[in-house]
């Protein structure tokens, strides 16, 4: 399924642009993950290309899109939607 806010406005074409609350929410999920693993472990596991890459990521320069959260939560153990989510609604809690 297309995720809400995806979807083109009128006739417009469809862009694939995660809105910004989405795309600093991941950011903050990226930031939590660098608590846990140094810049070289998320590198491996993740097979980051290089710490530039992590350096962007890090300072927003740089999205998670949508196929790359999926992959990084299978390869970090995450529940699904981990990126996108609140840890309260994780857990079945209110759709803030």
């Amino acid at each position: 399924s297309i995720p809400e806010g995806y979807l083109p406005d009128g006739n417009g074409s469809y862009s694939g642009r995660m809105d910004d609350a989405l795309r600093e929410h991941r950011r903050s999920r990226f930031l939590e993950l660098l608590k846990d693993y140094t810049s070289k472990e998320l590198i491996e596991r993740l097979e980051i290309s290089n710490d530039s890459y992590v350096s962007r990521l890090r300072t927003g320069r740089k999205g998670i899109g949508e196929e790359k959260a999926r992959d990084w939560e299978r390869r970090l153990g995450k529940q699904e939607y981990w990126f996108d989510k609140t840890d309260e609604q994780l857990k079945g809690g209110p759709q803030s």
